[in-house]
C-alpha cells in the first residue's frame, strides 16, 4: 500500500550532511572526526561546589544524565546525596569535595562525552 493511497506523504528531515561529507550542524563532528568539544569542558571544571541543597539538585540532574556511561555512580554520588536527605543538616565536608571533585573528572574524560 502507498501511502499517497491513504492521503499521508512522509516529510524530509533535513540533511545533518553538508556537500563536504561533515556534519556542520554538530558542535563536536568535524572533518576530523568525532572530538570533544572543549567549551563544554571548562563549563564543567569551572562549577564551583554547591552552597544548598538546589544547587546540588542542579550538579546532579546533569551528572545523573551520565549515570549509565559511569562505573560506580552511585557510589560516587553518595556523599552528594546524602545532603539531599530531609533534615539533614548542610555541611560541606572533604568526603562531599572528593565526591564532587571525581564526578566532574569523570564527567569531562572523553569516553563519556563521546
Amino acid at each position: 500500500m502507498r501511502l499517497t493511497s491513504v492521503g499521508l506523504r512522509l516529510r524530509r528531515a533535513p540533511s545533518l550532511i553538508d556537500g563536504s561529507g561533515s556534519c556542520s550542524k554538530l558542535p563536536f563532528r568535524g572533518t576530523e572526526g568525532i572530538r570533544v568539544d572543549h567549551r563544554k569542558i571548562e563549563a564543567v571544571l569551572d562549577w564551583k561546589h554547591p552552597k544548598t541543597v538546589f544547587e546540588i539538585h542542579n550538579f546532579l540532574g546533569l551528572v545523573g544524565y551520565y549515570r549509565r556511561f559511569v562505573e560506580g555512580f552511585s557510589l560516587i554520588a553518595a556523599p552528594l546525596t546524602k545532603l539531599l536527605r530531609k533534615g539533614a543538616p548542610f555541611n560541606w565536608t572533604d568526603a562531599q569535595q572528593e565526591s564532587f571533585e571525581k564526578l566532574k573528572t569523570v564527567l569531562t574524560e572523553a569516553p563519556v562525552l563521546i
